[in-house]
Order: C-alpha cells, then structure tokens, then sequence
C-alpha cells in the first residue's frame, strides 16, 4: 500500500463528517421499520418501511464503496463488485431528485422527504466517482 494520498485524506474527513448523519438515518430507518416488522402498523406504514429500507441500502452501499476506497489501493478498489456501485448511483439520483422535489413542491416534496438528505452524501459519491475514473485515464 502506497503512502496516504491527499485525497484520502480529505475523504476520511468527508467520512467523518458523514458519520453523525448516518447515525440519525439508521435511526430514521428503525423508526420506519419497526411497525411493519412488529406487526403495529397501518396500511401507510408500508410506504414508510419501503422508503427506510432504501435509505438503509444506500447507507450501506455508500460505506462500502467509504471503507473500501479508504482500505484498498486504487487497482484493488476498482475491484469492488459493481452492484455497490449500481445501488449508490442509483440512491444517488435519487436523493438529488428529491431534494429538488422538496425546493419545488410541497405536497410531493413532503412524501419524500426523508431521502432528500441523501443529498449530503453526493459529494463523497462523486469524490469516489472521480478517483476511480480519473485514475483510470492515468
């Protein structure tokens, strides 16, 4: 393993920047999953499990790709699976549109909410996009 690079460095202080909202996203998820699994639910909160469960598979997705990125050389981390990828990319867009859907609309924005703070993660997602395909063209 080579040395610490500089951008290394500014994503471990990314990451842990991102460690305080990922404690209150788990939290947000038991919140949303907790009726359902414990049978004291209403019919809406259904929607609410399916949109906990997605937050849960975008948080664990993205750190992941954070410890892998921050673990491994850049040949090694390229090897990660690319389904983590596909699930980031995809929460990724996700959040973007909802957080979008909160600035132009409240009705819509309201039901989606919750994956509106999936925008604080963006930036670490295209920080770890660039140092895999910048690296790559070198």
């Amino acid at each position: 393993m080579r040395g610490l690079r500089p951008s290394k460095i500014a994503f471990g202080v990314e990451a842990l920047l991102l460690a305080y909202p990922t404690l209150i996203g788990i939290m947000m998820v038991g919140g949303a999953v907790l009726p359902v699994i414990t049978g004291a639910h209403a019919s809406r909160d259904y929607g609410d499990a399916v949109m906990g469960l997605t937050i849960l598979a975008g948080l664990i997705s993205g750190w992941r790709l954070a410890f892998g990125f921050l673990a491994y050389d850049t040949p090694q981390f390229r090897g990660i699976q690319r389904g983590w990828w596909y699930v980031a990319t995809l929460l990724t867009l996700v959040s973007v549109v909802a957080f979008a859907a909160l600035w132009l609309s409240a009705d819509f924005g309201a039901a989606v909410a919750p994956l509106g703070y999936g925008i604080l993660f963006v930036p670490s997602y295209l920080h770890l996009s660039a140092e895999i395909w910048f690296r790559k063209a070198q």
